[in-house]
Order: structure tokens, then C-alpha cells, then sequence
């Protein structure tokens, strides 16, 4: 085929074409308007260098503390970090410094936990670092329950 046939085509069609162009446009803007507005902050975090054995040897005892220790095996320092940021240990100091449950609506502890860790993504990319995001109502509110996670994993890391 060549080009003149491909404009006959959609000559021919051409208010099939703009019903449907016209319809999902309307659709997006409907969309775009009803969905409530989220906010993301994020930051990157580079986890100090200690020895391995150090390291092992603090986290595996607040591991300890917290309920999971020995269930990890063998990790990287950064791993152990982006563990210990959902853990419940740095999760309810969280909770407690932004009264999360009252702010969540949420009647038990456990239920704004849940929604915490909802909202908290933790990722370690490749380059060794751990990538922290939380997703909220408010720009305010996701810088402030991320600067309340670095503080509280120095605090629990210590």
C-alpha cells in the first residue's frame, strides 16, 4: 500500500477516528480530575562503611531484639540497612513522632503499621545505595515521614 491509500483510509473513517480520539481525551481529563493528588519524597541514602563484622554484629542484635534475627543468612551491609528501614523496630518510632495513628484514622497500632508500610517503598539499586520513598496526602507530610525514617534508622542503627 502506499501512502495515498493510507490517508484514503483514514479519510474515510475520519469521524471514527475523532469520536475516538475526542472519547479518550474526555476519559483522561475525567480521570485526572477525580483522582486524589499524591506526593512523593524521596532520598537517597548511602549506609556508612563499617566492617562487615561490625555491622553483622549490630544489626543481627537489633534483629534480635526486634523478633527476626537469623532469618537473612548472609547480607550486604546496604541490605541490611533497607531491612532494618520497614523493619518494626524504626517503623513504630515513625509512628509515635508523627502521630500516624491519629492522622491515619486508624484505631490499632497494627492497622497504621499496615498503612505505613503501605505508603514506604525501599529499594536498593544496583549501586549499592538504598532508595527510600513514601507516598502521601501532602508534600509536607512525605518529607516529614522520610526525614523521621533517616533520623529513626541513626537512631535504632546506632
Amino acid at each position: 500500500m502506499k501512502l495515498i491509500d493510507y490517508i484514503y483510509i483514514i479519510a474515510k473513517w475520519r469521524k471514527l477516528v475523532i469520536f475516538n480520539v475526542l472519547t479518550v481525551t474526555g476519559l483522561a481529563i475525567i480521570i485526572s480530575l477525580v483522582l486524589p493528588k499524591r506526593y512523593t519524597s524521596s532520598a537517597l541514602l548511602m549506609p556508612s562503611q563499617v566492617t562487615g563484622s561490625q555491622m553483622r554484629s549490630a544489626v543481627s542484635s537489633i534483629m534480635a531484639q526486634i523478633g527476626i534475627g537469623g532469618i537473612f543468612g548472609e547480607m550486604r551491609t546496604v541490605d541490611m540497612f533497607a531491612k532494618l528501614l520497614l523493619s518494626r523496630a524504626v517503623m513504630r518510632k515513625v509512628i509515635e513522632e508523627n502521630d500516624l495513628k491519629k492522622l491515619f484514622h486508624k484505631k490499632t497500632w497494627e492497622e497504621t503499621y499496615l498503612a505505613l508500610k503501605n505508603i514506604t517503598d525501599v529499594e536498593v539499586t544496583p549501586e549499592g545505595m538504598i532508595n527510600l520513598q513514601v507516598t502521601a496526602k501532602t508534600p509536607q507530610l512525605a518529607k516529614t515521614l522520610v526525614e523521621s525514617y533517616i533520623k529513626n534508622l541513626n537512631i535504632v542503627s546506632s
